[in-house]
């Protein structure tokens, strides 16, 4: 008996031996190659630029992770147009396998992919874009991806001078930029990110950078978004020295795997948005086309005290005009009376830039001059019989700090004369 129970424990563990020596399943690894068009297919995606016949190509890098069905896999090696991944968490995915990248974008539910695409996107440190996403779908262990997006150029040039870019933001009337987006197939092993339909308003996105634009060289910014056919695209461009707001009235179309440019080769973020006019002052003085809080230029807008029409805040170096200022306004230029400017039945002065010296600080009596092609601006009466207004200047007086300067005018006369800061009057802005 103890001689039978021996054999049988030599034969156990000799079959035990013999199960610890068998092979054990290796993790799953996989090759992942990129779009291509034409000949550049050694790069982790390729986007035409149609204006230019180049192409934008972005490469591998060691560190990239993707999402494969439920998993996530990181890649070791990389070179230019393919990389190896290899799983970072345990477990393998089911043998039909659906690759997104980023993984932190992508989310596995139900045997689906879908991704999120980020409200802000941020300049990388090298190259175009950061995290350009991608997806894949194959019954094997390599994976040819597809981009899920296009690309928005914004290229950007300054008027005169330089300026530091800090955002780009973007929205649109009427498709989401951001968000999350279903991985939707057009049945040729083509996909693109289509934004998950919901109520309210379309999501935008922000694009984070610190880049300096001058006026010798364009300077381009890209921006990844969904394919579609955008209304509305409004642009808002942070700077240093102000905010512009931009809206394009066309539509906007952005195809995947396709860069689509818009240029602002001509910006001036100093003036901040708001519109001015160069009267030709010795100073070099630029005068704003509508008070402060005025929808028009024939609104007078809204008023306050001197304290806080001196706080208001247009961005860039705007700001309430000195007395000499507005003394160089009215001796700089010519001045005209109308009841009603360019048939909208408001008063006030239509200040001209001169055509003769001769013109300059006179008040009507000169013929020659038209709203509809001279240079102006356009002053509203701001009392409520249209029959004369009061502007406030930044200066205080030299005799009594509790009154400061104004523009006082009727339609024959016009003074700088102060009065108690505690008055209710308009601003019209000035910039250098």
């Amino acid at each position: 008996m103890k001689n039978r129970s021996f054999i049988l424990f030599l034969a156990l563990a000799s079959v035990l031996a013999g199960c610890a020596k068998e092979p054990q399943p290796a993790a799953l690894s996989f090759a992942a190659r990129a779009e291509s068009i034409g000949d550049d297919w050694r790069t982790k995606t390729v986007l035409a630029e149609d204006y230019s016949g180049q192409n934008i190509l972005i490469s591998w890098v060691n560190g990239d992770e993707l999402r494969i069905n439920q998993y996530v896999y990181t890649a070791s090696s990389a070179s230019g147009g393919t990389a190896r991944f290899t799983k970072t968490t345990t477990g393998d995915p089911s043998p039909v396998f659906k690759a997104c990248y980023p993984a932190s974008a992508a989310s596995w539910s139900g045997g689906n992919m879908s991704i999120v695409l980020p409200a802000t996107q941020t300049k990388p440190q090298s190259g175009l874009v950061s995290g350009f996403p991608m997806y894949a779908e194959s019954s094997t262990e390599n994976l040819s991806f597809r981009n899920l997006c296009g690309l928005l150029k914004i290229r950007l040039k300054a008027a005169s001078g330089t300026f530091n870019v800090t955002s780009i933001g973007l929205k649109s009337d009427n498709l989401s930029l951001s968000g999350q987006c279903d991985i939707v197939s057009d049945g040729a092993g083509v996909w693109k990110a289509s934004p998950t339909a919901g109520s309210g308003t379309p999501a935008g996105v922000q694009y984070s950078c610190s880049t300096t634009v001058d006026d010798a060289e364009v300077s381009d910014f890209y921006i990844y978004l969904p394919p579609g056919e955008y209304t509305g695209f409004d642009i808002t461009i942070t700077t240093d020295a102000g905010t512009v707001h931009k809206r394009a009235n066309k539509t906007v179309s952005v195809k995947r795997s396709r860069v689509t440019s818009i240029a602002f080769l001509s910006l001036d973020p100093h003036y901040a948005g708001h519109e001015y006019v160069d009267l030709g002052l010795p100073s070099k003085l630029k005068w704003a086309t509508k008070n402060v809080g005025a929808a028009s230029v024939t609104d007078r807008g809204t008023s306050d005290t001197w304290e806080n029409s001196l706080s208001f805040n247009w961005g860039g170096a705007w700001r309430v005009p000195t007395k000499d200022e507005i003394r160089e306004l009215c001796t700089q230029t010519y001045w005209q009376w109308t009841t009603s400017y360019n048939g909208t039945e408001a008063a006030g002065f239509i200040v001209y830039k001169t055509k003769s010296d001769s013109h300059k600080n006179k008040i009507g009596g000169v013929s020659g001059y038209d709203p509809a092609s001279d240079v102006h601006i356009f002053l509203p009466a701001t009392d409520d019989d249209h029959t004369q207004a009061n502007y406030w200047t930044s200066t205080t007086d030299a005799g009594d700090s509790s009154n400061a300067h104004r523009l006082y005018f009727t339609s024959r006369t016009r003074d700088y004369e102060s009065r108690s800061k505690a008055y209710i009057l308009f601003v019209r802005p000035v910039c250098p």
